[in-house]
C-alpha cells in the first residue's frame, strides 16, 4: 500500500506525542496534539463528520469548548 511509510510515522507520532520531522527553535522535537480520552475522541471525531445528523450535539459541544461557536453559521 503507499500509504505504508507513512502509517510508521503516524503511529509513531500518535505513541509518542511529538513530530520527528519538526523541531522548535531549542532543538526538542515540535510536540503534536493526540486525542487520549473516549470523550475527547468522539467530540474530535464529530468534527470531522460535521455533516451526520447524530453529531451535531457533539459538534456544538466542541465548538463550545474551544470558543468558536461563530463557526457554526458556516458548518450548519
Amino acid at each position: 500500500s503507499t500509504l505504508f511509510p507513512y502509517t510508521t510515522l503516524f503511529r509513531s507520532m500518535y505513541y509518542t506525542g511529538f513530530n520527528p520531522h519538526e523541531k522548535k527553535a531549542d532543538g526538542h522535537l515540535a510536540e503534536v496534539y493526540v486525542a487520549r480520552g473516549g470523550r475527547e475522541r468522539r467530540l474530535q471525531r464529530a468534527l470531522l463528520q460535521f455533516n451526520r445528523k447524530e453529531n451535531k450535539p457533539l459538534v456544538i459541544e466542541a465548538l463550545k469548548s474551544i470558543g468558536r461557536m461563530d463557526a457554526l453559521k458556516i458548518l450548519y
